[in-house]
């Protein structure tokens, strides 16, 4: 059995919920009702269960609900007194009829519901049949269009030689410089080289001389409380003698551990 019913606050001021049996046998009336009009076969025999009633059996409710059978004739005598319930006797059961079904269960609440329901499936099915229905060319030019507009987007590529040569820093001191940070494993980045400039601006300097004095110093990096401790007055060359100063250098022999 699917769906549900309706339960007014307000039932707990009738005098039903004076007594839990009571309240249960209601409730249970009310949700064993039919929604809507059935044809349904009892004891071998069609019968017509109309919107808001019930093929009621003694002795079958009374083992549902743990209820004793008499107890079960005193509620339900209550209840028809109440003009809650009107009951159809027959030989070998009853059909009873809720009597404000259609106001305690109006349709316009479920309909509403259901509507809403069938509303939603059928929206992800049309959703689901366009994107089924997209033709292989259709998904093609979508994939280009995104592919393009990534390319775009994306910026150009660093490379931290080439921003280093940007600086103005001559070739060689480059070159040299480039070696000293692979055989110390420094990361060549992007973030690598901003830390130098800050660290540049600190001591005062510029980048592209801040690179000079570290590869001179044969350092990876650049601090500038490093440059602070090892500066000498007059280190101050043009890039032309610095340059000089390396090609006559022996790199190979010489010392470049940070002193």
């Amino acid at each position: 059995m699917k769906g549900w019913i309706k339960v007014h606050r307000e039932i707990l001021e009738h005098w039903i919920s004076d007594d839990p049996d009571t309240l249960l046998v209601w409730l249970r009336l009310m949700l064993e009702a039919n929604f809507e009009e059935k044809l349904k076969r009892f004891n071998g025999a069609m019968t017509t269960v109309e919107r808001g009633q019930l093929i009621f059996g003694l002795n079958a409710f009374s083992e549902k609900t743990g209820i004793s059978i008499s107890k079960l004739r005193r509620i339900l005598k209550e209840l028809e007194a109440d003009g809650m319930i009107s009951r159809q006797k027959t030989n070998k059961y009853s059909i009873i009829s809720i009597t404000n079904y259609d106001i305690y269960q109006d349709n316009d609440s479920q309909n509403a519901v259901k509507t809403q329901a069938d509303s939603k499936q059928n929206a992800s099915k049309e959703q689901a049949g366009v994107k089924q229905t997209a033709t292989p060319k259709e998904v093609k030019n979508d994939k280009n269009g995104k592919e393009d507009k990534n390319n775009g987007d994306k910026p150009p590529r660093f490379v931290f030689k080439t921003a280093i040569k940007k600086l103005g820093v001559p070739d060689a001191i480059v070159d040299h410089w480039m070696v000293v940070r692979k055989n110390k494993k420094a990361a060549n980045t992007e973030h690598a080289l901003n830390l130098i400039t800050t660290e540049a601006e600190k001591a005062g300097i510029t980048t592209a001389q801040a690179i000079e004095f570290a590869a001179n110093k044969g350092w990876s990096g650049f601090k500038a409380d490093w440059y602070q401790n090892n500066s000498q007055a007059g280190f101050v060359q043009t890039a032309a003698d610095k340059q000089q100063g390396f090609l006559d250098d022996d790199f190979i022999e010489g010392d470049f551990s940070r002193e």
